[in-house]
């Protein structure tokens, strides 16, 4: 009978370890460590780049708000002068309506002047005369008026009261031959006394009919 053999043990290789773990630096927790400050910075560096993006925006907004700014009252003052052109028009163009309106009067207003500054009182002064242009319904029809107006002042005297005197004045009015052959209407329609008990305000109208048969002269 043949004798066994012996089964040889293996023993894989080694070496003798103579670290002392304790001593040892943890590896880990310095891997660890070197993270988190890398991701610290890296959050610090992106949020210093929004911040400075974000300064950069604004201070872009606050110059072109510094420029619209500067843009309106430049524009505003622009108005402006355009409005103060805008209302001197409009006055003067009121001034042209009343002068053409005057001018379109059915005499001979130059004659008419004349005669009105003939006839005058030493105790009227003129203050206003104008004319102008109205229209007037009568039925279905829309007839054409025109109005002549004296403003000004009656100074009274014991010889003569105020109202004496501007009656006979409307009278001469009346009879100046311009007026005579177009009058339909004329009346007193404003008098008053003003702070000098002596003065009086008034104002007369005169209207005329441009179709009422008559020459004018």
């Amino acid at each position: 009978m043949a004798r066994k053999r012996n089964k040889r043990v293996f023993h894989p290789p080694w070496r003798p370890d103579f670290r002392d773990v304790v001593l040892l630096p943890d590896i880990k927790v310095v891997r660890t460590q070197f993270l988190s400050i890398f991701l610290t910075l890296t959050v610090a560096v992106a949020l210093l780049g929004w911040l400075l993006f974000t300064e950069h925006g604004i201070r872009l907004a606050e110059d072109e708000l510094a420029s619209v700014r500067a843009e309106i009252a430049a524009t505003r003052a622009e108005n402006s002068e355009l409005v103060r052109l805008s209302g001197e028009f409009t006055r003067e163009a009121r001034h042209v309506e009343e002068l053409l309106a005057f001018l379109d009067l059915p005499f001979d207003y130059h004659a008419v002047l004349v005669s009105i500054a003939e006839i005058r009182p030493r105790a009227v002064t003129y203050n206003i005369v104008s004319g102008g242009v109205f229209a007037e319904r009568q039925g279905r029809r829309e007839v054409k008026r025109y109005r002549l107006q004296l403003q000004g002042t009656v100074r009274e005297s014991a010889e003569s009261p105020a109202p004496a005197t501007i009656n006979r004045f409307r009278d001469r009015l009346s009879e100046i031959p311009a007026i005579a052959a177009k009058l339909e209407e004329q009346r007193l329609s404003s008098f008053y006394r003003t702070n000098d008990p002596t003065v009086f305000n008034f104002v007369i109208q005169i209207v005329l009919d441009p179709d009422k048969a008559g020459g004018a002269s």
